[in-house]
């Protein structure tokens, strides 16, 4: 009998350091603090940085020099030309037009690049909602086992004593299960072995010690 009891004990231990432990990584499970790959940070950080500029430097400011150039280039027409300053006036227009066109364009880059930052910023907390659930269900799974295992512990404790406390010769109990049978039923259905342990303990069960 002393092995049967020693596996019901090693199966309850077994089982409490399980819940323990899924307990503790369940606790430790915050949103906030789950990690991602580096490479969400860089396209994070590569976003933030375009939308402070808008567009790139290099092409606004070769428009910004286009401009400059054909306003130089109305300017020397105007030396040869007649009504000087209707055509002054023009050429004036033409580059405060062109500079207005250049502001938008800039400001629409800027908007756009704003918009990757939400992007990047949303993928993110994805990631992060995604190891979030995982490590959810790893503490649920790992609390469930260890339920399990003391419920079968308890249960083939169960069965000793009531083998032992049961008259020679009635055959309404049955044998005290074998330790490796119960563990692979136990393993088979956590909820519906756990629950069926109990209730026996509970309630099916009347252990009378001797004295």
């Amino acid at each position: 009998m002393l092995p049967i009891l020693i596996a019901a004990a090693a199966k309850a231990a077994l089982g409490g350091y399980q819940y323990y432990q899924g307990r503790k990584m369940a606790k430790g499970n915050k949103l906030e603090n789950q990690q991602v790959g580096s490479e969400y940070t860089k396209n994070l950080a590569s976003a933030q940085r375009m939308a402070a500029e808008g567009m790139p430097e290099q092409a606004y400011q070769n428009q910004a020099n286009q401009i400059n150039q054909n306003m130089a280039f109305g300017a020397r027409q105007l030396q040869t030309g007649r009504n000087t300053a209707g055509a002054l006036s023009g050429v004036v227009g033409a580059g405060n037009k062109g500079y207005n066109q250049l502001n938008a364009q800039d400001a629409s880059a800027r908007q756009q690049n704003q918009l990757r930052v939400l992007n990047a910023r949303e993928i993110i907390g994805r990631a992060k909602q995604r190891s979030y659930d995982q490590t959810a269900a790893a503490a649920a799974a790992m609390k469930g086992a260890g339920m399990q295992n003391i419920g079968g512990g308890a249960d083939m404790l169960g069965a000793y004593y009531t083998a032992i406390d049961t008259p020679k010769g009635d055959k309404t109990v049955d044998a005290i299960p074998d330790a490796t049978a119960d563990a692979t039923a136990a393993n088979s259905n956590n909820s519906s072995w756990v629950n069926a342990a109990m209730n026996r303990l509970g309630t099916n069960r009347k252990f009378n010690y001797k004295k």
